[in-house]
């Protein structure tokens, strides 16, 4: 700030004053000169912000008597200007957030003093300006959402305070992934395969490989398979189950000993019995004979392990009708998630 002080010619002098004037504000000397063309100017910036009292002493000379004159000077505060940034943004749950304030002024000198770090309404905490007029303050404590981050300088006895713009900063919660199969249910044939699409969702910026397995609830006497066993969140790979079909036993029959050796004696009789029909009760036993040689014959012809020579196989009756509810995972290091399919063998 440049002080003028003038001295005029008064009525008792003649000319122009001469001399010198002393500048003070209170006991201190702000300044002190010769009067040149009866005007003494001096600068300061020492005066604090708020009245002041400022007197001015001159000393007179031959022709002006000495004279000190008092008047009040309004010295107002500098305007400043606030700018915060944060770093990461977006960052994920318990991630230290690097909050960063600079104030700044369009007049000389740096601004001193705090600046308080406000999430919203909420104070997040405050730090000391430095020699540049930046203060720093780091934070984890940032819930899941979207923060309005802001920051309040207190001023000090030179600049006002200021508060800056909002900066919105964005926490995300812990990376992960999440499973989805298209579609969820399937029906299928014994015997034939049935297919859906796995994909893998990225969360909170997510971006390691993931590894596809089929956990539990596969039915019987059928396979899983993935078109791509790993993938990357974003992607997708096919998911094939193949299911069995039934299939027949194989059967091969023995030549029945058993019936043949009944059989001969009935045919035997029954000629006998052909020639004599008085001997009826001869061809009743040839009679018995025969239907007891036909029942084994049947039983011989009946499959399974019966008599000696006689051999048949075993038939599988493929899987199993019903409906299966399967498990599918997704697992990438410690993270694991899973969904699931409906199956349905008819």
């Amino acid at each position: 700030m440049q002080v003028t002080v003038t001295v005029a010619e008064g009525l008792r002098g003649v000319g122009v004053p001469t001399g010198t004037v002393t500048l003070k504000s209170g006991s201190a000397v702000i300044g002190s000169g010769p009067l040149v063309q009866g005007q003494f100017s001096t600068k300061t910036s020492s005066l604090p912000t708020g009245k002041n009292t400022l007197l001015a002493v001159y000393s007179g000379d031959a022709n002006f008597e000495p004279r000190t004159v008092g008047y009040a000077q309004t010295i107002q505060q500098a305007g400043t200007s606030i700018s915060i940034s944060s770093s990461p943004n977006p960052s994920t749950l318990k991630q230290t957030v690097s909050l960063r304030a600079t104030v700044a002024s369009n007049t000389t000198g740096v601004p001193t003093g705090t600046v308080n770090f406000m999430d919203a309404t909420t104070l997040l905490g405050s730090a000391t300006l430095n020699d540049s007029g930046v203060a720093n303050f780091p934070t984890s404590a940032l819930a899941v959402g979207a923060h309005s981050i802001t920051g309040v300088y207190s001023g000090d006895v030179t600049f006002d305070s200021s508060t800056s713009p909002m900066v919105s900063q964005k926490v995300m919660g812990t990376p992960g992934f999440a499973l989805g199969v298209n579609p969820a249910k399937l029906g299928v044939t014994a015997g034939a395969s049935a297919s859906a699409t796995v994909s893998a969702t990225p969360e909170n910026g997510f971006s390691q490989t993931i590894v596809l397995a089929c956990a539990s609830g596969l039915p019987p006497m059928s396979t899983c398979r993935f078109s791509s066993p790993s993938v990357t969140p974003g992607a997708a790979s096919t998911l094939t189950i193949t299911t069995a079909e039934p299939t027949a036993a194989l059967m091969r029959h023995a030549s029945g000993m058993y019936a043949i050796w009944l059989l001969i004696p009935a045919i035997v009789l029954g000629s006998v019995g052909a020639a004599a029909p008085r001997r009826r009760k001869l061809f009743s036993w040839c009679v018995v004979f025969l239907l007891l040689g036909l029942s084994l014959g049947q039983v011989a012809c009946g499959g399974g392990q019966s008599a000696a020579g006689q051999t048949s196989g075993t038939g599988t009756g493929g899987t199993p009708a019903g409906s299966y509810n399967i498990t599918i995972t997704g697992t990438s290091g410690a993270t694991q998630n899973s969904t699931s399919i409906v199956l349905t063998v008819q």
